[in-house]
């Protein structure tokens, strides 16, 4: 495996990848891995209060409706522990995290697990929103 990004395939307007992975995709093994890390992923937000051992990750583009009936674009995120254990999520606070985590470390997959806790952290008012602190 290498430590780019393989991007799946582009988006119809060609601003975004669709699907994009920190394993590598270039072996049928490799994009038979993401699929099964897509389809058969857990709960992120399920996994409050645990570590995760991260290694690999996911970011997919989908399309869901808001709470006001629209649909609107978001993106899935699906990370994958050292043992190919995947867990899933549309999160901001997760992809914030993801995102800091990729500019100061680079981007997986990382050798060794860089361990997560998983948590539910509180926003302004009653907003609350899962995140992922470093544990040390």
């Amino acid at each position: 495996m290498t430590s780019e990004l393989v991007q799946i395939e582009t988006s119809p307007n060609n601003t975004l990848p669709d699907m994009w992975s920190s394993i590598n995709g270039g072996t049928r093994e490799e994009r038979l891995a993401i699929f099964d890390a897509i389809s058969n992923c857990g709960s992120l937000e399920d996994q409050e209060g645990t570590i995760i051992n991260l290694e690999n990750v996911i970011f997919q583009q989908v399309e869901m409706e808001n709470d006001d009936g629209d649909t609107v674009d978001a993106t899935r995120i699906v990370v994958i522990d050292d043992k190919g254990k995947a867990y899933g999520c549309v999160s901001s606070g997760v992809h914030t995290a993801l995102k800091n985590l990729f500019g100061c470390m680079g981007v997986p997959p990382y050798d060794p697990a860089i361990p997560l806790l998983v948590e539910k952290k509180q926003g302004r008012g009653k907003y609350k929103f899962t995140t992922l602190s470093y544990v040390k």
